[in-house]
């Protein structure tokens, strides 16, 4: 059977040294400073907590994915009008792939979409604190997935919050969970896809959510394409990250409306 993550886990470590060679920081503070992108950090978290008035929902740029292929080509100036358009749509945060070669992700459109002054998530397999260094540049939060980290959990957590950054913490099972809520965790996201067979089952997060206790933030992660399976998973979760679905639809202002309206 393959796998997936260990693909992406052995790809992403042979780009990330050639990243180091690169001098991709000082690219970002450069287009930083074109683009007049101030780095004032927002939390992530208060948004979701502050947010009544609507579902919260942390929409997604994504080109493509290992399950779906090429969702949308997109030019790096085409981030900050779709950024626009999950703002105006009602999103409470984006999050941006960064990884390459599976999900055709770029740091630099971490810039653009900062440009919506919305809280801004590095979506990526972060398994090298350069990539926080890197996060630190422009995001407010940065995605650290448990099954890829594990017992390294705690340093990168350390190292986060050294940087100011607040790290989305993503579980699947128990046993990642509990490593999650054993290095304090405050914010934690449920994968409801599985990234070794990248199947998805929503169940995942019925399962876990009642496990986090109330103080830690609950976002759910993939699945979502019908407002009705939204609905229901707010039952469990104080927030939800969508992707596909998003980027799929030929409008994607009205689809993020349609999805966080509580109407």
């Amino acid at each position: 059977m393959s796998n997936t993550l260990k693909e992406i886990l052995a790809e992403r470590k042979k780009l990330i040294e050639m990243e180091k060679r690169s001098n991709i920081l000082e690219d970002i503070r450069k287009l930083k400073e074109e683009l007049g992108v101030e780095r004032k950090r927002i939390s992530l978290r208060k948004k979701i907590k502050l947010c009544n008035d609507r579902y919260p929902i942390i929409t997604e740029i994504k080109p493509k994915s290992p399950s779906k292929g090429r969702i949308m080509e997109i030019k790096e100036e085409d981030v900050k009008e779709i950024a626009e358009k999950m703002k105006r749509g009602g999103a409470i945060g984006i999050s941006v792939l960064t990884e390459p070669k599976f999900f055709g992700g770029s740091y630099r459109n971490l810039v653009y979409a900062k440009l919506s002054k919305l809280p801004i998530l590095m979506k990526d397999f972060v398994i090298d604190k350069y990539q926080l260094d890197i996060a630190n540049e422009i995001s407010d939060s940065v995605l650290l997935i448990v099954s890829a980290l594990k017992e390294r959990l705690g340093e990168f957590l350390d190292y986060a919050d050294d940087l100011n950054l607040e790290p989305l913490v993503e579980v699947h099972n128990e046993e990642e969970l509990d490593l999650a809520l054993d290095f304090g965790a405050k914010l934690i996201g449920i994968n409801s896809r599985d990234l070794k067979t990248l199947k998805i089952d929503l169940n995942t997060i019925k399962r876990l959510a009642p496990l986090i206790p109330k103080k830690v933030v609950k976002v759910g992660e993939s699945g979502i394409y019908k407002k009705e399976e939204l609905v229901e998973m707010f039952n469990y979760v104080d927030g939800y990250l969508i992707g596909s679905s998003i980027m799929e639809s030929d409008d994607i202002e009205r689809k993020v409306k349609e999805l966080s309206s509580k109407e």
